[in-house]
């Protein structure tokens, strides 16, 4: 079932038979925060969280800011040119193979990430789209108030209406029923874990080893 914010609010005071004087918004706010925070922790991709971004280099730079295309970038895990994928280079590595040529410069080839600036190597000469693949992060959507529906999928929110209730039992000093709705919190994300953790549908089955998708030896044409 989905709810919003102030669906989540009502159903925890309903259930514990309170008012607003005794849990108030803010802390249920809190809570729900809380609770984004560890479900979005808990994997550390979710496939609902899949982005794809553009970038546009510019001649004689080559780092960028993450920021600077999108602040909600969270994991860079794949960048492609229109004729190649670029190949993730670690930031020591990069250093002993292009310090000594920091003026070189031509087709971007490798890349590395270190903190919140993306590193191009070679230094792009010209300017080219750079396509780029990862995960963004979860937005804050407690923040956008009452009508607020969380930035999961359906099938989460009875997950963080179970955390809710357990931390409102907790705050009314009952910590068996707390215990309770907690351990059913996490026993509901084990759940969530197996059903997004798995393959897609359309990856072949592999037994005992060996690549996902074998190349043909050859191209093969219309002729074939």
């Amino acid at each position: 079932m989905a709810y919003t914010l102030d669906q989540l609010r009502v159903y925890v005071r309903q259930h514990l038979d309170l008012d607003e004087s005794e849990v108030p918004n803010a802390l249920l706010d809190v809570w729900a925060r809380d609770a984004t925070i560890k479900i979005s922790r808990t994997r550390k991709r979710w496939p609902f969280f899949e982005a794809s971004w553009t970038l546009n280099t510019v001649a004689g730079q080559r780092d960028y800011s993450l920021d600077d295309f999108d602040p909600d970038c969270d994991e860079i895990t794949s960048i492609v040119r229109n004729d190649r994928r670029l190949v993730f280079m670690g930031r020591d590595e990069a250093e002993a193979a292009y310090l000594p040529y920091q003026t070189s410069s031509g087709f971007v080839t490798f890349y590395n990430i270190w903190g919140n600036t993306l590193r191009l190597y070679p230094t792009p000469d010209f300017v080219d789209v750079l396509n780029l693949r990862g995960y963004r992060k979860v937005d804050d959507w407690v923040a956008a108030g009452a009508g607020a529906i969380p930035d999961f999928p359906e099938d989460f929110h009875d997950a963080i209406r179970l955390y809710l209730l357990g931390m409102a039992y907790m705050q009314q000093e009952d910590p068996e029923m707390a215990g309770q709705f907690i351990n059913a919190f996490n026993a509901e994300m084990d759940v969530l874990k197996k059903q997004y953790g798995d393959a897609p549908g359309a990856y072949p089955l592999v037994l005992g080893g060996g690549p996902r998708v074998r190349r043909p030896s050859r191209m093969h044409y219309p002729f074939d």
